[in-house]
C-alpha cells in the first residue's frame, strides 16, 4: 500500500492521514476521515468515515492517484 503519486498541481510529496479529525459543520459532532494531501501546497482529498463507513486507505489512494488528461 501507499504508493502515492506526487501532487498533480505542484509535484510535491503526498502524505496519507488515516485518522484526520474533523467536526461536522451543523452539529459540531467530531469524527475521523482518511485524507491524502500535498505537503507543499496543501491540496488534498478526504473521505469521512461517518459518510462512507467502509472506506479504506486503498480507496482514498486510488482516488488521489487517478489522473485525467489535460490539453
Amino acid at each position: 500500500m501507499s504508493d502515492l503519486k506526487n501532487c498533480p498541481f505542484c509535484g510535491g510529496v503526498a502524505e496519507m492521514d488515516t485518522r484526520q479529525p474533523y467536526a461536522e459543520y451543523l452539529t459540531g459532532k467530531h469524527g475521523t476521515a482518511i485524507a491524502i494531501y500535498c505537503r507543499e501546497c496543501g491540496v488534498g482529498v478526504s473521505i469521512c468515515k461517518a459518510d462512507v463507513p467502509d472506506v479504506c486507505p486503498e480507496m482514498v489512494e486510488e482516488i488521489w492517484n487517478r489522473r485525467t488528461l489535460t490539453r
